[in-house]
């Protein structure tokens, strides 16, 4: 994903409800592309296909994307 600006992140997967199945604090970042170690597991069990939200926030703003799982 690309963040806008420098600044620590949060990605996190979630469902149509509202849901959080995963998530990661990307600690500080600068500007630019970037890519995180990212799982698709949530606690034991192996999140099902279908289709999931995928938000980039720094705590002031934030951008959301449809994502589908096969």
């Amino acid at each position: 994903m690309k963040s806008p600006e420098p600044g620590a992140y949060t990605l996190r997967l979630f469902t149509s409800s509202g849901e959080v199945l995963s998530y990661v604090n990307t600690g500080l970042s600068s500007s630019g592309t970037h890519e995180w170690p990212f799982t698709f597991i949530s606690g034991n069990r192996r999140i099902e296909p279908g289709i999931y939200y995928l938000e980039l926030n720094d705590g002031n703003s934030s951008a959301t994307v449809k994502v589908l799982i096969p």
